[in-house]
């Protein structure tokens, strides 16, 4: 086990028998990365993180949140409230009360 594992995170990580890493054809880390970094290990972690997103995303689509909520409409006046403000602003007169004047 220990001799395979040694020659296993050799090839992953890519580097030769003397354990040094060619730098000429080598790609370029992932984001967030410095070009340091084992690039097994970028691509696991990386990996994980665009799963955590994944799912987020899904979690996301299901339970949208709720962004405006009417508060009343009373006295000419309608109020709906924002994540961070309430918006008050006068009531429009509706479409059937103005055919109902004439």
């Amino acid at each position: 086990y220990g001799w395979f594992a040694i020659a296993a995170g050799r090839r992953m990580s890519g580097q030769d028998e003397k354990g040094e890493v060619p730098s000429a054809s080598a790609r370029p880390p992932l984001p967030g990365f410095s070009a340091k970094t084992e690039r097994w290990v970028m691509e696991l972690v990386y990996g994980r993180r665009c799963e955590a997103e994944e799912k987020y995303l899904k979690e996301r689509r299901l339970n949208v949140p709720v962004t405006k909520v009417p508060l009343y409409k009373n006295l000419g006046f309608r109020a709906i409230k924002h994540p961070s403000y309430i918006e008050v602003r006068p009531a429009t007169p509706s479409v059937a009360s103005k055919a109902s004047k004439a």
